[in-house]
């Protein structure tokens, strides 16, 4: 009786490290599996980051020195609305990922510069240009913080300071106005 309590216990025993050793092994493949998905995201994200910011530079210089006309700044505008949706998606996922807050703002600001993108590239003609014109200075300092969190943050929109992310979404919220 005594020996059949020990093999019974050590049965059970062993059962236990049997699943212990399944879970933890399953704790690693999905810590794994994130990490990898967050790697890719991050990359997908420094990708269109680069592509908004040289649309947007490409704006800027069109505005500048007039050197384009109305039909290639439709086609810059359509670039950059799908980067900024390319990116606002991005986000999303990176939220429901992580459940960092940060990245539902990072999700406005992309929509934001989105429906600014799509708004002007719908204008009638003769008026896409003179309402670019009137925000170029807002799109420049936009850019610039942009630029701020590639270069400082290799693009990844997690490590950016929640500081940098609202003043981005501060100067993108009038975009339209």
């Amino acid at each position: 009786m005594h020996l059949r309590r020990k093999v019974d216990f050590s049965a059970l025993l062993l059962i236990i490290m049997a699943l212990a050793s399944i879970i933890v092994y399953q704790n690693y493949r999905f810590m794994e599996e994130r990490r990898v998905l967050l790697e890719n995201l991050m990359e997908l994200s420094l990708t269109s980051l680069i592509t908004l910011t040289d649309n947007i530079n490409m704006l800027i210089y069109a505005v500048e020195y007039n050197s384009t006309g109305e039909d290639t700044v439709r086609i810059i505008l359509k670039t950059a609305e799908y980067s900024s949706r390319t990116l606002g998606r991005t986000a999303v996922i990176l939220y429901e990922v992580t459940g960092a807050h940060k990245h539902l703002k990072w999700h406005t600001i992309f929509a934001n510069i989105g429906s600014f993108s799509v708004d002007l590239a719908n204008d009638e003609p003769g008026k896409t240009l003179t309402r670019l014109k009137k925000c170029m200075e807002r799109l420049e300092k936009i850019n610039d913080l942009l630029k701020e969190v590639i270069e400082n943050y290799h693009g990844d929109l997690n490590l950016t300071p929640d500081a940098t992310i609202d003043n981005i979404l501060s100067m993108t919220e009038n975009l339209l106005a």
